[in-house]
Formats: structure tokens, sequence, C-alpha cells
């Protein structure tokens, strides 16, 4: 059973580290039915802090910080869809070293549709917002919303800046073409460009960039597009190129996926109806995520670079209110590595 001082002690860092930077100081009740005290208990820890002028009660009872004695750490939003993604999971964990080294904590937030209660009020309370959109495009009218948001917010991982927000991104065109290029030295004359993913600005854009590669240099290749699945990503990948297969439709020898999930589904598909992946039809894949090296075959890749050096000028101007956006609102990565993999190795 937590004790009174134990109570008060838990708040206090709670303060520090900004964690009812959304949702406010939580009510008695609210605080004894999550700590499983009594709600006298919980009374008597927050009339202490507020003896002690960590809060301050209003007129109407509700409760605040008293800003002049609570130091703490600024605050800044990771707000990303909530569906499982190694992507998402990649950029928090490099956002979190970053902030670490700059002395500013990190909230995740996750929200599961556009209307999302807790996704609009995480536009507010903050000192910044990092924001990952949902792979369907951005509404306008959540597009609108953001603009009017006070909170600043520079988006990762899809670029934006056409909608006049920071845009920070990992693969630029001329990786792709890198990638791209792989398959050409190779032998290979038809690419084909496989997509799971729901059409954002992203995937679209390496969609263009991949019909522009190949009149650049007079390749063939068809796109095969499922556009979006309710289904996890990779099985409904392996699904899609397995009934290819199986129908005689599948006529690729080099396959460009855009996503991770694509080109482990394909190369799942390709495995089960005996045909080997590298030898009889190479596989490469836009974003690694840091996993291409690990599978069995490895996949060729662009694996990405240490982003911490590009998130800490994001976390600095975010928090500096009186200073511009210097340069182009795109900001790109400027180091990813090309990973050769067995999967395009014959």
């Amino acid at each position: 059973m937590l004790r009174n001082k134990d109570i008060i002690e838990m708040l206090k860092k709670r303060f520090e580290k900004g964690y009812y930077a959304m949702s406010g100081i939580p009510s008695e009740r609210d605080l004894a039915d999550e700590l499983g005290v009594a709600r006298m208990t919980a009374r008597r820890a927050l009339t202490k802090l507020v003896e002690e002028g960590y809060l301050n009660r209003k007129s109407t009872g509700r409760l605040e910080f008293n800003e002049k004695l609570i130091v703490k750490n600024k605050q800044i939003c990771f707000l990303a869809p909530s569906v499982s993604s190694s992507d998402v999971a990649l950029w928090l964990k490099d956002l979190r070293e970053a902030a670490q080294e700059l002395s500013i904590n990190i909230c995740p937030v996750f929200y599961s549709s556009w209307d999302d209660i807790v996704f609009h009020s995480a536009l507010e309370g903050f000192d910044g917002l990092f924001f990952i959109p949902r792979s369907d495009n951005v509404p306008a009218w959540i597009v609108k919303k953001l603009k009017k948001a006070k909170t600043r917010l520079v988006v990762l991982g899809y670029d934006m800046s056409n909608l006049g927000f920071p845009s920070l991104n990992i693969f630029s065109n001329i990786f792709i073409s890198q990638l791209l290029d792989s398959l050409l030295t190779a032998g290979h004359q038809k690419v084909d460009c496989f997509n799971v993913q729901a059409h954002n600005s992203t995937i679209s854009r390496r969609i263009d960039h991949w019909e522009f590669w190949k009149k650049m240099h007079g390749v063939k290749g068809d796109l095969i597009d499922i556009n979006g699945t309710e289904a996890h990503e990779g099985v409904a990948s392996r699904d899609f190129i397995s009934k290819l297969i199986k129908d005689g439709e599948f006529k690729s020898s080099a396959l460009f996926c855009l996503t991770m999930p694509a080109a482990i589904g394909a190369c799942r598909a390709l495995r089960d109806h005996g045909i080997e992946v590298g030898k009889d039809v190479a596989v490469c894949v836009a974003d690694g995520e840091l996993q291409a090296e690990l599978h069995c075959p490895s996949i060729s890749s662009l694996e990405r670079p240490d982003m911490k050096p590009y998130l800490k000028i994001c976390i600095e101007w975010l928090l500096d209110s009186k200073s511009d956006w210097n340069g182009n609102l795109l900001f790109e990565a400027s180091n990813v590595r090309l990973h050769k993999g067995e999967s395009t190795t014959p």
C-alpha cells in the first residue's frame, strides 16, 4: 500500500517530467482509483502539495501547476499512429536519445484515427510536436487544424513541405536511384515496383521516381500495387504475390519493394513456391528499417543513418519560438547506406 509521502514524491516526479501536460492534474477520485488508495489518502497528498506551493487551487476547485515553483524539463510530444510499426519504433528510439542529450522529455501519444480525441488533445499543452501521419493522405480539415495549432511541429518520415510544414525525410531520390542502379548493373532490364501500403506523399514519390528512373535508363517494369489493406501488410504482401504465382501471372525477375513488409511478404511467397530469391528473382527494398540484413536471405536495401543530429536541430527549432526555419522545408538525410544483400545476388 502506498503511503502518503510516497504519493507526494511520485507526483513531484511526474510534475517534473510533464506527465500531466495533456490531461491536467487528476482529481482526488481519479488519483485514488489509479493508485489503489483511499480517496482521503489521495486528498491528503494533493492538499500537501498545495501547502508546499507545488499546486494552486482555482476558485472552481480544480488544481493547476504553480509554474513559478515547478521547474520541469521542456515537453515534446511524439504523435504517431497506434498501428504497430518498426519505422515508428525507430523514430521514437532516435528521438528519445537525441532529447536525452538535450535534457528534453519526449511524451509518446498514439492515435487510431483522424478524429481520435487523443490526436486533437496532443496539439495543445506541449512545447513542441513531432508528427508521423497515418499511411492514408492527411485530410484537408486536419491540415487546417495543424496550421492553426499554437505548438510548432515537424513531420517525420513524410514530406508535407508543400503544405508549409518542416519535414524530416530519410531517403531522397538520389539514394533510391542508387538502389535501382544496382539492379541495372546486375543485368536486369525489367524492374517491377511492388507496393502494399496506402498511398501517401512518400509512397507516391517513390513510385514517381521509379517511373522516372525507368524512362531515364530505358528499363521496363510494371507497378504491382495493393494500395492499402486492413490485414497485416506483410501477410497481405505474401498472399498477394502467392496468388499471382498460383494463377501464373507472376512475371517479375526483379522487384523493387517500397516498404519492408512488402519485401518480407514477397520473399516468403517466392520461397513457398520454390522460387529462389536472388537467383530466380531479385528483391530489394527502399527502407530496410534496420532489419533487412538480418533476414535470410538478407535483403538489399537502403539503411537509415543515425538520425539524432538531424532531430537535435529540429528540437532546437521547436523550442525557439523566435527563430524561423532556415532553408528548404524538406530536410533530408545525406548519409544513407546502400546494403547489397543476398536477395539481389545470383
